[in-house]
């Protein structure tokens, strides 16, 4: 991701000194990260406006309330409820399912901006995914920066940013607000900095189940450091990071009376621990079928595919690893492949951060440049798919 123009060039002077700028009063990592996030975001654009001009069912707003968009959205704007289906007379399709399946970080800040701004609910929720998104770049560098150096940390963070997966965190989901602050409790980890660790963290186990993998590599690091150092300051991780989870857990027991209404809630999703036993049926049997079921498929075989990459990354680097990013990955894989419909897509397969670091790292860096390219080629068509085609 360097200048596109020669330095020794009038255009490449000034691009230069621009960048310089910029870079003292921002820091480097901002500036690079946001000049990544942009490049990479032209392509998920493309994607997006393509499908609008093909598809000529769809429409803005439709874009904006499909899926999972809908639900953090009419969370944002009516809350939780006192039951687990949300009483919806006029729409049979949505009262079907539960609101307690989706977590309230998202929704918390959708309705944040809409109270600040008067944005209509779609408005802000689009808008809050380009910030958070950015913001999820960023946090990205910074955790590969704490692990490796600069060179690691952009790395990291063009991988992520062009994984093409990443084109769903600029759809109104939480991917971007999660993502951010995953990345950025775990960096805050590996330096020490066990407020902010545990502050990020209660951000990030509010904001999606895949939290607890957090959780994990908060404990884990507090064991260890309680053992080696005898730092009651470092329980702050754990403690906080945990009270985000626990916080709506305890609202929707309040709320409902029901102790394990998040747990009901996923089971009207279909949602449940199988260990793997969805994605190898999909494996089996959708490739063979026309349609959206196909190219479901080979979306799991491309986030599958990540997934092995990281492993032989970890693998590689085992004598570098830090206990806290080995604990989380592992957490949040398991709970990606193992936990029934979902499965390991592109989108779900962005929460497990450190192996992007990880690539970084092992990967040769002009290895890693190519791949970027190579990644950031796909993101328009992911965009196009996401948009118009199969569930992201």
């Amino acid at each position: 991701m360097s200048a596109v123009a020669a330095p020794g060039r009038p255009g490449g002077i000034r691009w230069n000194r621009l960048t310089n700028r910029l870079s003292a009063r921002f820091g480097y990592g901002t500036v690079y990260s946001l000049g990544v996030y942009l490049a990479t975001r032209a392509a998920v654009a493309l994607g997006v406006v393509t499908a609008y001009l093909l598809r000529r069912r769809l429409s803005w707003h439709g874009i904006l309330t499909r899926y999972d968009a809908w639900w953090y959205q009419y969370i944002a704007a009516h809350g939780y409820g006192h039951h687990l289906r949300p009483q919806l007379a006029h729409d049979p399709y949505h009262a079907r399912y539960s609101t307690w399946a989706f977590y309230p970080g998202y929704p918390l800040t959708i309705r944040g901006l809409h109270e600040l701004t008067r944005l209509p609910y779609a408005d802000a929720a689009f808008v809050l995914a380009l910030v958070f998104s950015a913001l999820a770049v960023r946090a990205l560098y910074a955790l590969g920066e704490a692990f490796g150096g600069q060179p690691v940390a952009r790395g990291s963070a063009a991988l992520m940013a062009a994984w093409p997966g990443s084109a769903a965190m600029n759809l109104p989901y939480s991917e971007g607000l999660f993502i951010a602050a995953t990345a950025g409790s775990l960096a805050a980890l590996l330096r020490r900095r066990w407020l902010v660790a545990g502050l990020l963290g209660a951000v990030a186990t509010g904001t999606r189940a895949m939290g607890l993998a957090l959780v994990v590599a908060a404990v884990v690091v507090a064991a260890r450091e309680l053992w080696t150092r005898r730092d009651l300051r470092v329980l702050a991780a754990p403690a906080l990071t945990a009270s985000g989870v626990g916080a709506f857990y305890a609202f929707g027991w309040q709320q409902t009376g029901d102790a394990l209404v998040w747990r009901h809630a996923e089971d009207l999703w279909h949602q449940h621990l199988d260990f793997g036993a969805a994605v190898v049926f999909h494996l089996r049997h959708d490739l063979s079928r026309r349609g959206t079921h196909s190219v479901e498929t080979l979306l799991l075989i491309v986030g599958l595919g990540l997934l092995a990459l990281m492993v032989a990354a970890a693998v590689a680097l085992r004598r570098q690893l830090q206990p806290a990013l080995i604990a989380y990955a592992a957490v949040a894989a398991a709970m990606i492949v193992g936990y029934s419909q979902v499965g390991p897509r592109p989108r779900m397969a962005l929460a497990v951060v450190p192996g992007f670091v990880w690539l970084a790292r092992w990967l040769p860096p002009r290895l890693v440049e190519m791949l970027t390219v190579g990644l950031a080629s796909a993101l328009a068509l992911t965009a196009f798919l996401y948009v118009g085609v199969v569930v992201p």
